[in-house]
């Protein structure tokens, strides 16, 4: 919900949103009826719409037109899943808006020729362990937001942490 007023949406994709709700169960449905996983995932993004409508309306904001999607559970998937059952539904959802962002919190390397699909995104964060080599190359013009180990940045010493960030 963060910048509504200025015509921006930071949500969760519908998958991401999903698994939250479903928890694990959600893996084998997207594997054995990819129709079905769609399906709530159409459910999700249905509800999202209504309550941007609502909040549009009621805070009198002009319509959305920048989405960052964050897709922390990306990562999790295979690149075929991901390509087949998920990108259309991300692709549809940014196609919809100007521009937008993209957030994955994981190793993604697999994962960034489908993210270079995703239409409009201006810039994305990438997760610990995504080769930025890689990405460099797939997402030209993309800017490049490499995230930081939350584990190392809360247990890490600073020696450690500054070395992690020199490497990246």
């Amino acid at each position: 919900l963060f910048g509504i007023t200025a015509g921006r949406l930071n949500i969760h994709t519908p998958f991401t949103t999903a698994h939250q709700l479903c928890g694990e169960d959600l893996f084998p449905l997207m594997l054995d009826d990819p129709e079905a996983a769609r399906r709530i995932f159409a459910k999700v993004w249905a509800l999202y719409e209504a309550l941007f409508d609502r909040l549009t309306r009621a805070l009198h904001a002009r319509p959305p037109r920048h989405v960052q999607l964050g897709d922390c559970s990306a990562c999790l998937l295979s690149k075929a899943t991901y390509r087949s059952v998920v990108l259309p539904v991300n692709r549809a959802i940014a196609a919809r808006f100007g521009e937008g962002g993209y957030h994955s919190c994981g190793a993604s390397s697999h994962l960034l020729t489908a993210f270079a699909a995703i239409p409009g995104i201006t810039a994305i964060e990438l997760g610990p362990g995504t080769d930025l080599e890689t990405a460099t190359r797939t997402l030209p013009g993309v800017a490049l937001r490499p995230l930081i180990d939350p584990i190392l940045m809360r247990n890490g010493r600073r020696g450690e942490i500054e070395t992690a960030i020199r490497d990246m």
